[in-house]
């Protein structure tokens, strides 16, 4: 149980876990009336280790209550040994104690070593039976089980016997057993264990689960009166709801039914949670699983093996003609799968998967099969209905109607189309035809509902298309049966407007015309006229014109209907057609096709277009927007009556085409230059705007887009920005030299808000410099050079100026090679070129000149120190003195200083003091050694005595076995003249008398205020040497602090007791330092 100890108590820790046994032994001849108490005691936690004094109280209640007897009291208290927080205590509380009433145990506690007030454990507690067997002392007749157990005697495997009748056990509370009983079994492994049988006479068995049994046998098998349940469990007393039924007689088992029919006859779900196993392959012993009762699921024939799954309400003893037989008598058709059950070569008539009609028997619709006999051993489909597929893995070949392809795809059959390619996308089916060798592949198509190429080839048409010919259709055959050849997709021609319809320029030995005439050249006149092929006069046709006089085939096109493209054709190849009004859309094209815009120009060389005039304004082209809102864009190339001058190009806006109210962009050819936001550029790049930069935006230019990193310029800033604020400006971030001023001297560089009065001058809420080196061994450096001819002034200064600019202090440097310091305005220090240091003076003559008074807080070193500048004694002693009185003197031979007024005039020490020495502290280089008597060693226990020695050794004999302790106090003071002291380590010299008991830990502890203690060493080492030995800890680094009355603590581990188990402890040395 958890205790806590009483605030007033400062030896232990406040909270505590207590915990306790108590137990008896039943009294024989001479056993007396003790109780063995052992508990556990914690502080914080932690297993106490300390000697401990007790008190124990015995009362009638848990609180308040009549004092019945104790052991110890808080004047003569129990000391007891708490180790790894276990104790254990030895309680008589006298024979009349336990008389069978109600017993509290209250527990008293503190520190043996600190003493003061007991800490009362709370709450008390109580004692159970086994202490109550001590009421059977008393004596008198055996009453009870008690009594008579222990009149047993003590010791394991007691008995109880009876004079006569059988033993009598009575009590409200039943009877309460803590183990095993065994009945017959003098060793049960179970809570109950019975040799021979167990009889009811009266009453039911109950069960975890509330079931109840009142009998094991009440079902009579029939026309019998004999019994047949040897065992069984039902949830009412009555005969009801049966469980769990053994039928001994049938050897059956029903679970959920009282008329097992089977072995094992289960009524209900069944939930396994590992494997399930059924030895039924014996005997006509098939394996049947019905759901629902009848109708067959799962059927497995001790006879062949072969398995039925499905549905099926064929009768048991009808075999499955196959290995596996799937079939289900709801749906048509079931499936069959047989697989040849031997090992001999399949041949032809072994199917491997039949496909029927119905039951087995019945008519085959379809069949897989291999035949090992045929060449490559081909998987066959449906090769007994002889609509054969042949599948030959290893030629790669496929058969269709035929068992032995020749080929990759080898079809027979008899029909008129006996193939058909079929899809149903909209764009197109396509077959392609490939050969790897030349890597050449042509596609074989009919285009779907919304044709093929995003619509270019019509809905419903053939086409031949050959991967590699970009945008060209080398067949096409329309919707309505008309032949196209060689038609291009940036022509625009997707359908043949004639029975044959030839895109492109055709090899022709001739063309027949409807009349029976024969033309088989283009030229119809004489060696200068091209001819003009107008034989075709009908309306379905293109209608051509020839212009007589114009050699190289000019033609003129017209088309065949009202809004066709009229075409002008030239002589130059290549130069392309002039068409107006292509695709009814009023465009004119030049030299290209198709049109997207109203005038397109196309051009072979690389002069495509001019545009000419002879006004003296210039030449201009306007882009005009005529929806509302917009506005106009003009291209001008000015000419001598322009206002902007001539021989420019002008980027203007204005209300009107011919109207120029701002000039966006101008381009100057007499100077190369460029202009933005001025029709006047005055350099190669001149740009006027309005805007002023900020880290928002703005400005005249910006390089980078608003999204990322950019710089904005005005005219006079450049930001750096990012999107929300400003960012850093790098300036020749790769290396080079930033020059600033290089021509002019006259040049200001200024940091922060501040208009620069100085070559550099910084303005922030704080001015900071930093100069950080990488990669040099001189580190930074700030140099302050003066070039200026002759001895200057000052080589360079760093002043100090307030905040009305005054100049107030300042570190400066000579022409004359002296380093100043000025301090309010007044020159206080200086160092002159022969590195005399001079304060209160400009003119130094030591190393070190003072004009006043000096004061020194740290050491000064000087090769030599003189207070009265007379040369002559400079060598001599050294005296210090103030007005004229020496009160420190060094003597030069010896250097012993010595101290007073007057001091001694021959030092005899190092430190020589004529009077009183007061100090801070005083400290001790090195350790020192703290011897300590063994003689003043005390056991921590009544359980050893302590034997002093006339050696001046300290004996320790045990009396009680296990681990017990022995403090020996150290006094050495926490300072020492000011100075604190730490422990280094400890030296013990011992011997021991029995290698079984020896000081298993010594331990240097340090007592705290609130008694408690500090480890200062804890070295968990054997020492059982049986000769003197002695042990020295380790250096503790750095010293712990001694900061509370020191004690060593030596922990015994103790095997036996008397003289020849006696530890013998010698000289004890505590290493201390100062810290």
């Amino acid at each position: 149980m958890n205790r806590k100890l009483s605030p007033v108590v400062c030896s232990l820790i406040i909270l505590v876990h207590m915990s306790g046994i108590a137990t008896a032994f039943p009294p024989g001849p001479g056993a007396g009336s003790a109780i063995t108490y052992q508990g556990q005691l914690k502080f914080g936690g932690v297993e106490l280790n300390a000697n401990c004094d007790f008190a124990f109280r015995l009362y009638d209640a848990p609180e308040g209550g009549a004092l019945v007897a104790e052991v110890g009291s808080e004047a003569a208290p129990v000391a007891i040994d708490v180790q790894k927080g276990v104790f254990t205590a030895t309680l008589d509380f006298g024979d009349g104690a336990f008389d069978g009433g109600e017993r509290w145990l209250e527990v008293l506690v503190r520190d043996s070593a600190l003493g003061g007030a007991f800490s009362t454990l709370t709450p008390r507690q109580q004692l159970t039976a086994a202490p109550y067997a001590l009421h059977a002392l008393h004596g008198g007749d055996v009453t009870s089980l008690d009594e008579a157990y222990n009149k047993g005697g003590p010791g394991a495997g007691r008995t109880v016997n009876t004079n006569a009748g059988p033993l009598s056990l009575e009590g409200p509370g039943g009877l309460y057993v803590q183990g095993r009983v065994g009945i017959g079994v003098a060793d049960p492994t179970m809570a109950l264990e019975v040799s021979g049988g167990i009889r009811l006479r009266d009453g039911y068995i109950a069960f975890p689960d509330g079931t109840i049994q009142t009998t094991a046998a009440i079902y009579a098998a029939p026309g019998t009166e004999q019994p047949r349940g040897s065992a069984f469990w039902e949830s009412d007393g009555i005969g009801n709801q049966t469980s769990l039924f053994p039928d001994p007689i049938d050897t059956f088992v029903g679970i959920g039914t009282a008329n097992p029919a089977f072995p094992l006859h289960v009524i209900g779900d069944i939930l396994a949670d590992g494997s399930v196993r059924a030895h039924a392959f014996a005997g006509a012993s098939p394996f049947v699983a019905e759901a629902p009762a009848g109708v067959s699921r799962l059927f497995i024939s001790e006879i062949s093996g072969n398995t039925a799954i499905g549905h099926t309400s064929m009768p048991m003893q009808i075999e499955p003609v196959t290995l596996l037989h799937l079939a289900d008598d709801l749906e048509d058709p079931y499936i069959t799968l047989e697989i040849n059950p031997n090992d001999n070569p399949i041949g032809a008539g072994e199917a491997g998967i039949l496909l029927r009609t119905g039951a087995a028997g019945g008519s085959l619709l379809g069949d897989i099969s291999v035949d090992e006999n045929m060449a490559d051993t081909p998987l066959l489909v449906n090769a007994f209905s002889l609509n054969n597929v042949a599948l030959v893995p290893n030629g790669g070949r496929v058969g269709i109607g035929t068992t032995t392809p020749s080929v990759r795809l080898h079809l027979r059959g008899t029909e008129t189309f006996p193939i058909l390619f079929e899809s149903s996308s909209t764009d197109s089916m396509v077959t392609t035809f490939r050969n790897s060798s030349s890597a050449a592949a042509w596609e074989y198509s009919v285009s779907g509902s919304v044709g093929a190429f995003g619509g270019f080839v019509p809905a419903g048409s053939l086409y031949i298309y050959k991967a590699g010919l970009p945008d060209t259709i080398p067949l096409i055959g329309g919707a309505d049966g008309r032949i196209g050849i060689g038609f291009r997709f940036d022509q625009g021609q997707d359908t043949p407007m004639a029975t044959l319809h030839v895109g492109g320029v055709p090899g022709v030995d001739g063309i027949m015309f409807p009349d029976g005439t024969l033309q088989t050249t283009a030229f119809a006149g004489g060696a200068i006229d091209h001819g003009s092929l107008m034989g075709l006069l009908d309306d379905d046709h293109p209608q051509y014109v020839h212009i007589d006089g114009r050699p190289g085939g000019q033609v003129v096109d017209g088309g065949t209907v009202l809004g066709d493209t009229l075409t002008l054709r030239g002589s130059i190849v290549g130069a392309g057609p002039v068409l107006i009004n292509p695709a009814g859309d009023a465009n004119v094209s030049i030299g290209t096709t198709p049109t997207v815009a109203r005038l397109q120009v196309g051009s072979i060389g690389f002069l495509a277009q001019v545009l000419a005039s002879t006004s003296t304004s210039g030449t201009w082209l306007a882009l005009d927007n005529s929806v509302g809102g917009g506005t106009n864009f003009q291209l001008i190339s000015t000419g001598t009556n322009n206002g902007e001058e001539e021989r420019k190009l002008l980027f203007g806006t204005g209300p009107a085409p011919s109207t120029v109210t701002s000039t966006i962009m101008t381009l100057d050819a007499d100077n190369n230059h460029v202009g933005i936001g001025t029709a006047f550029p005055e350099l190669r790049l001149h740009v006027i705007s309005n805007s002023d930069v900020t880290a928002a935006g703005g400005g005249f230019m910006q390089l980078g887009s608003s999204a990322g990193e950019n710089i904005g310029i005005d005219n006079n800033e450049i930001q750096a920005r990012i999107p929300g604020g400003a960012n850093d400006l790098a300036i020749n971030r790769e290396g080079g030299n930033v020059r600033l001023g290089a021509v002019s001297f006259d040049v200001n560089l200024g940091i922060g808000p501040v208009v620069p009065i100085r070559s550099i001058d910084v303005n922030d809420i704080q001015a900071v410099m930093r100069l950080d080196t990488v990669a040099h061994g001189n580190g930074s450096v700030v140099e302050l050079r003066n070039v200026t001819a002759g001895v200057p002034a000052f080589l360079g200064a760093i002043n100090f100026l307030n905040n009305g600019g005054v100049t107030i202090g300042q570190i400066g440097y000579l022409g004359t090679n002296d380093l100043t310091f000025r301090v309010n305005g007044l020159e206080r220090v200086r160092i002159d070129p022969d590195g005399d240091l001079g304060i209160g003076t400009t003119t130094p003559g030591e190393k070190l000149d003072v004009i006043g008074n000096g004061r020194f807080s740290v050491s000064v070193l000087a090769d030599t120190l003189n207070s009265d500048s007379d040369p002559a004694d400079m060598a001599q002693d050294l005296s210090l003195q103030t007005e004229g009185t020496t009160h420190i003197f060094i003597e030069a031979d010896t250097g012993n200083v010595g101290i007073g007024s007057p001091p001694p005039v021959v030092p005899e020490e190092a430190l020589h003091v004529a009077g009183c020495v007061k100090a801070d502290c005083y400290k001790l280089a090195g350790e020192k050694a703290v011897e300590v008597s063994p003689l003043s060693a005390v056991a921590a226990s009544a359980n050893l005595t302590m034997i002093p020695s006339p050696t001046g050794t300290m004996k320790v004999r045990p009396v009680l076995t296990g681990v017990q302790n022995v403090m020996v106090p150290i006094n050495v003071s926490t300072s020492l003249l000011g100075t604190t002291q730490g422990l280094v380590r400890v030296r013990v010299c011992y011997r021991v008398s029995s290698s079984t008991t020896f000081i298993n830990n010594l331990r240097a502890r340090a007592t705290q205020d609130n008694g408690m203690f500090v480890n200062l060493i804890d070295d968990p080492t054997n020492l059982n040497s049986s000769s003197w030995t002695c042990y020295e800890t380790a250096n503790l680094m750095p010293a712990a602090t001694i900061d509370g009355p020191m004690f060593l603590q030596l922990e015994l581990s103790v095997a036996g007791t008397g003289s020849t188990h006696e530890i013998e402890i010698g000289r004890i040395t505590a290493f201390v330092m100062d810290i």
